[in-house]
This record gives C-alpha cells, sequence and structure tokens, in this order.
C-alpha cells in the first residue's frame, strides 16, 4: 500500500468505448483544452406498411435499442451530507449480472494538503441496498475503479513515485488482493473486462526502455515485455504516452520524447509487435476509443485546440484512416459501448446535449435524456445501468441517482 496524500489524479486511458471513463488529470501524449460541438440527431424509424393482410414487421439495427425512462430513480447521497472539508465523489460502471454500483466519497483539505479520507461504497444496483464499504487511511486506497464481468480492480497511485498498485476487488467489494506494479500515470482498460495494461519508462546510461505490462482481472501479471527502446534520456527529458485496448485484446501505443516527435506501435495480448513502428500524423491525441468492430477511433485536436474525432487506428496496420463517417469530427464528452456488444451510448461536448443512442452500424437510434442529465457525469455499467452524478446538490458532488438496467 502506498504512503503518503493524494495530491495527483490518475488516468484511466481509456478504453473509454468499453465504458471504463474516468475523469481526471490528462498524462501521456501532449493534449489540449477541450472544446464544444454540438449537433441534433435524430429519430430513424421504418415504416413497414403494406397490402397484404399478414406483412410482417421490418427489422432494423436500432429495434429494441432505445430505451424509455420511466418511473423513479434511485438516489443515494455517498457523502451523507458531509460538505466540509471539500468533498471529492465520483461513480464506476457497474459490473454484470446483478449489478453493483460503486461510488467513491474522498474528502480534501488545503491545511493537510490533500485527501485525508478516502472510502468506496458498493451498492446493489436494483435497490441501492450498500453491499460493502472500504476505507483506506490518509492518502491511500484507490482514486478510480475499472470494472470486470464480475468485480473491479481498484487504481491507486503514489503521490511520491507515480507508480500504480492494484487492487483486486470482488462484486461485493470485498478486496481480494493488493498487487504493487512499476507502472506510471495510467492504466488501460480491456473493454471485454477481462485484464488491463500498464506501461513504464525504464532509464539507464545506455538507454531507455518502454515496458508492457498486462494484468489479469485478479490483478495479476500475465504478460510483460519491452516494446520499444531509444537513446538515454537527459535529466530533464521524458517519455509520455497513450494507449488503448481494442475489443479483440491489441494494444496501440503512441509514444514521444519531451522533445520529439512521437512513434505508434500495435501489440499482441503478451506485448509482441504486430505492426511496423509508424509516425501517425498528430501527436497532440487526446483518447483512443475501441469500437465494436476492433477498430480504435482517435479523438485528436484541432486547428483551435478542441479535440475531435479525427482518424481511425485498424488493429496491426501501420498508420491511420479516415473516421467512420458516424464519429468524424465529434467532440466526445462521454461514449460507452452498449452491453451484449449491441450498440454505443454517447454525448457531445457541450452544454445541455442527450445521450445519443446509436446501432453498431453507426446508424442514430434516437435519443435519451432524463430530467436531471445536465447535471452531471454519467457512466453506463455493463449491466446496463445508468448512472447520473449531480455536482449541484446539497451535498455538493456527492448525490448519485441511477436507473437500474435501463439499456438492456
Amino acid at each position: 500500500m502506498r504512503h503518503g496524500r493524494v495530491a495527483a489524479a490518475v488516468l484511466v486511458a481509456v478504453a473509454c468505448g468499453s465504458g471504463e471513463k474516468v475523469e481526471t488529470a490528462a498524462a501521456g501524449v501532449p493534449g489540449a483544452d477541450a472544446g464544444a460541438t454540438t449537433a441534433d440527431a435524430g429519430m430513424v424509424g421504418v415504416d413497414a406498411g403494406g397490402v397484404a393482410a399478414d406483412a410482417g414487421t421490418v427489422k432494423t439495427a436500432c429495434d429494441g435499442l432505445v430505451p424509455t425512462v420511466s418511473g423513479t430513480p434511485l438516489v443515494v447521497d455517498v457523502g451523507s451530507g458531509s460538505v466540509t472539508p471539500t468533498p471529492i465523489c465520483s461513480a464506476a460502471r457497474p459490473d454484470e449480472g446483478t449489478g453493483t454500483v460503486p461510488l467513491r466519497f474522498a474528502s480534501y483539505d488545503s491545511s493537510v494538503g490533500g485527501s485525508y479520507e478516502n472510502a468506496w461504497v458498493f451498492y446493489r444496483s436494483s435497490d441501492a441496498a450498500v453491499l460493502g464499504r472500504l476505507q483506506w487511511s490518509p492518502g491511500e486506497g484507490p482514486v478510480a475503479l475499472l470494472t470486470h464481468p464480475d468485480g473491479f480492480t481498484g487504481i491507486e497511485l503514489s503521490p511520491e513515485s507515480g507508480e500504480i498498485d492494484l487492487h483486486s476487488l470482488t462484486h461485493e467489494g470485498a478486496e481480494s488482493l493488493e498487487t504493487p506494479t512499476r507502472a506510471e500515470r495510467s492504466v488501460v482498460a480491456d473493454p471485454a473486462g477481462g485484464g488491463m495494461v500498464t506501461f513504464e519508462v525504464q532509464r539507464s546510461a545506455a538507454q531507455y526502455a518502454l515496458r508492457y505490462d498486462r494484468f489479469d482481472s485478479d490483478a495479476g501479471l500475465a504478460a510483460t515485455a519491452v516494446v520499444a527502446t531509444g537513446p538515454p534520456l537527459g535529466a530533464d527529458q521524458d517519455v509520455t504516452w497513450l494507449a488503448g485496448t481494442t475489443t479483440s485484446g491489441d494494444t496501440l501505443v503512441v509514444f514521444a520524447k519531451t522533445d520529439g516527435g512521437c512513434r505508434a506501435v500495435w501489440l499482441d495480448r503478451k506485448g509482441g509487435r504486430t505492426s511496423a513502428e509508424f509516425a501517425p500524423a498528430r501527436c497532440t491525441l487526446q483518447q483512443l476509443h475501441p469500437l465494436l468492430d476492433g477498430t480504435l477511433a482517435v479523438s485528436s485536436n484541432d486547428l483551435d485546440g478542441n479535440p475531435a474525432v479525427v482518424a481511425l487506428a485498424r488493429p496491426r496496420t501501420a498508420g491511420f484512416e479516415d473516421p467512420p463517417r458516424w464519429l468524424a469530427g465529434i467532440a466526445l464528452r462521454e461514449f460507452f459501448l452498449l452491453p451484449g456488444g449491441k450498440g454505443y451510448a454517447l454525448r457531445r461536448q457541450g452544454p445541455g446535449q442527450p445521450i445519443e443512442i446509436l446501432a453498431t452500424t453507426g446508424e442514430t437510434c434516437g435519443k435519451v435524456r432524463p430530467a436531471e442529465l445536465d447535471k452531471g457525469p454519467f457512466v453506463i455499467g455493463r449491466d446496463g445501468t445508468l448512472v447520473e452524478q449531480d455536482l449541484t446538490g446539497s451535498a455538493g458532488p456527492c448525490t448519485f441517482r441511477w436507473y437500474p438496467q435501463l439499456f438492456k
């Protein structure tokens, strides 16, 4: 367990397509400020009329994909009304099956220079019953969770070294294992929920080495490999990186020296190269989003510094392609794969945007707009539960509401 106060944030480099999205400080390949893009996605319907008495119904890729929000959501205040010192709250994605909703409560006090309380509470999605609660000493414990089909991996960051510890957590929130790693800055979720990938920059007088490690869903080390090397780094030099893992398990890593251009290469599950190393046209990458066809959508910055989907990365291919038309130019705020790989849910940057529901083909099927959606971020669980955070409530950011298994 790392000691010290958590003064920095961990970046979970998503795999946002797996829905594993945690809003945190940016790290890795240089980025830029988030802009705003607005659009209106209409409803695509099919009229199956006909003369025959038993004409049947024409099926489309959108059938049954857009849920109806009805009834009263479950609401909890994970901070129990605590507003002093400053509360810090967040949600992780529910897991599969009956679904567990993990909510974090931490607190920050400037007089001690960081957080002095850190707890995760695990609620049953169907009725908000508390299944478990984990609390850590000041400056310790996970600040984010990755979600697997039946449980979670907690991500703990050491403020002194920047290294990461992994905590294996059950469906009920009990901790079964803690694994120290050599990883720094970021953890990349496997969209299938089978594990995660980390990278470490190793320095020596002869060269630097970028090391790949893959961990399974129980936080056990499954593979390790050196994926790139280069000339030794100076005292003021570093190697930054950004990575994404596809639904088939391949990983793309884009890396750059502080004062140099970026390079990219595809890796298999064991860290072996599956493409030639290549130079992307852009180095200001923001995020790599897994898509259901096994590719990665590439978010970068436009000429005004606003993030947008600008390219498509195809596994084991040395280079980027044009993005699919349904994603091209969109600045994504949230982006999730729907349960069972049935489609996508996304929200664009900008105020008042709904949740747009798309088929696997990218066809826009409709919108979902719960009454309180505009009050904060949301996540969609692997079980289909929609969890919204209310940043405007009386308890600060610690009020959450959810609709159990809204997306089937």
